[in-house]
């Protein structure tokens, strides 16, 4: 799947995905965290 640039480029993506994913998680739920 990973294609220089292109393939860090998705790495990078995916990993802020993953960040806003958890953020967005933690202020569902608050105790969680």
């Amino acid at each position: 799947m990973h294609r220089g640039k292109e393939g860090q480029t998705f790495e990078i993506e995916q990993e802020n995905q993953d960040l806003l994913i958890t953020k967005d998680f933690a202020a569902q739920n608050p105790e969680t965290t």
